[in-house]
C-alpha cells in the first residue's frame, strides 16, 4: 500500500538520523533553559511570608543629586539593612562607570544589623540628563542583583540660562538683546570672561563687575543682520576661574551659547555691502542698492550721510537709492558706511567697500 504523500516518512527513511550524542546535548540545552527559566521564575516570585534566609533591606534605590557641576565630587550614603534571619553577604558591587565609586562598611551583614555604602560622584564634562547605576551581588535568593540608580542634572563645569536662544522671526530695527546669566559651583570664583564666534553680528556685554564672583549677569546684543538668515551659530564661552584654594584653571562651557532660528531683519539694503571694487583714482563711482524687509516703507522719506569717506553722497532714484564717490585722492582700501534714519528715529547701516588705483 503506498503512503499519502501528506503523511512524514518512517524514521528510517531519514537520511541522516539524530545520534545518541545529539539526542544528549539537545536534551541537554533544554534542561539548562527550563532551569535557567525557573531560577529566573523564583527570582522574580513573591518572597514568601516564613521566610527564614537572609534579606536585603535599602533606605532608598535612589540617588538623585539633582544640579552638578563637572570637577565638583557629590557624596551620599545609603543604609543597607538584613532583615533576614540568616547572614547576608554582599559577594560583589559594581559601577557602571568611574564616575561613580561605591564604598561598603562591610560586606557581611548579620540578621538584624546595617551597613552603610557611601557613594562619591563625579559628574562628567557634559550637560543635560544623567542616569549612572551600581549593582550589588548577593546571597538572597530573592534580591540577588539589587540596583542603585544615581541621577543628576549636569551643568557641565558652569551652568548658562538660556543656553539656546531662538531668535523671533523678524529683528526690530532696533536689534535684538537677551539677557543671560552664568553660575558657577560654590566652590570657584569667576577670573575672567572670554567670548569667541565666526558670527560677527552677535556680541556678549558683561554687566557689573564679576570678578571674584560666582555668578555673573551678561547680555546677548544683535544690532542688525545682513540679510535673512537661518541661524546656527555657536559662541564660545570661556571662563578663568580660582577655587577655594586659590587654584586656576580655564575651561570652555560644553556647547556654548547657541543661537539658533530663521530671522529676517526688519529691514535690511540688498546688497547688504556695497562694493565698488577696483577703480581708477579721479573718476566718480556709483553703486546702488534697495531696502526690504516688514519696516521698508518707513525709510521712504530717510534722511542720509555718508560716514568715513569723503566726497560720497546718496540720493534716491525710483525704487532704490544711489550712492556717488568722488574718487579724487583716493589710494588704496576705502571703507565707510551709508546711514539712513527715518523720521521715527530708526537708523539702517549699509557698508561701503572699495580699492583706488592710479589710472
Amino acid at each position: 500500500m503506498t503512503r499519502p504523500a501528506l503523511c512524514p516518512p518512517p524514521p528510517s527513511a531519514y537520511p541522516h538520523p539524530m545520534t545518541m550524542r545529539e539526542l544528549l546535548v539537545c536534551l541537554g540545552a533544554l534542561a539548562a533553559l527550563v532551569a535557567v527559566t525557573a531560577c529566573g521564575e523564583k527570582a522574580a516570585a513573591k518572597r514568601p511570608a516564613d521566610w527564614t534566609g537572609p534579606e536585603l533591606l535599602m533606605d532608598t534605590s535612589t540617588l538623585d543629586f539633582g544640579e552638578a557641576y563637572s570637577g565638583v565630587e557629590l557624596k551620599a550614603r545609603l543604609v543597607l539593612s538584613n532583615v533576614g534571619k540568616e547572614p547576608l553577604v554582599i559577594k560583589d558591587v559594581q559601577a557602571e562607570c568611574g564616575c561613580s565609586r561605591p564604598r561598603l562598611s562591610s560586606r557581611r551583614l548579620a540578621p538584624g544589623t546595617t551597613a552603610t555604602m557611601d557613594v562619591a560622584f563625579l559628574p562628567p564634562p557634559i550637560r543635560g540628563a544623567v542616569v549612572k547605576h551600581i549593582r550589588l551581588y548577593t546571597n538572597d535568593p530573592y534580591r540577588e542583583t539589587a540596583v542603585v540608580t544615581i541621577k543628576a542634572d549636569c551643568a557641565g563645569p558652569a551652568r548658562l540660562v538660556p543656553s539656546v536662544i531662538e531668535f523671533p522671526k523678524v529683528l526690530p530695527v532696533s536689534g535684538f538683546r537677551k539677557r543671560l546669566h552664568l553660575t558657577l559651583p560654590e566652590s570657584k570664583s569667576i577670573r575672567k570672561l572670554e567670548f569667541s564666534s565666526s558670527f560677527p553680528w552677535a556680541r556678549i556685554r558683561v554687566i557689573g563687575e564679576v570678578s571674584r564672583r560666582r555668578e555673573a549677569d551678561l547680555e546677548l546684543i544683535v544690532d542688525r543682520l545682513p540679510g535673512p538668515s537661518h541661524l546656527a551659530e555657536v559662541i564660545q564661552v570661556l571662563v578663568t576661574a580660582e577655587d577655594e584654594r586659590g587654584r586656576v584653571n580655564t575651561f570652555a562651557l560644553p556647547n556654548g551659547l547657541q543661537l539658533v532660528g530663521s530671522v529676517e531683519p526688519a529691514v535690511y539694503a540688498v546688497p547688504s555691502v556695497l562694493n565698488l571694487g577696483v577703480f581708477d583714482r579721479g573718476r566718480d563711482v556709483e553703486a546702488s542698492f534697495r531696502l526690504k524687509g516688514l519696516r521698508a516703507a518707513e525709510f521712504e522719506g530717510a534722511s542720509s550721510r555718508v560716514e568715513g569717506l569723503d566726497g560720497a553722497v546718496v540720493t534716491r532714484r525710483e525704487d532704490r537709492w544711489v550712492v556717488t564717490v568722488a574718487t579724487e585722492g583716493w589710494n588704496g582700501r576705502a571703507a565707510g558706511e551709508i546711514r539712513l534714519e527715518a523720521k521715527s528715529g530708526r537708523s539702517v547701516l549699509i557698508p561701503i567697500l572699495g580699492f583706488g588705483v592710479s589710472p
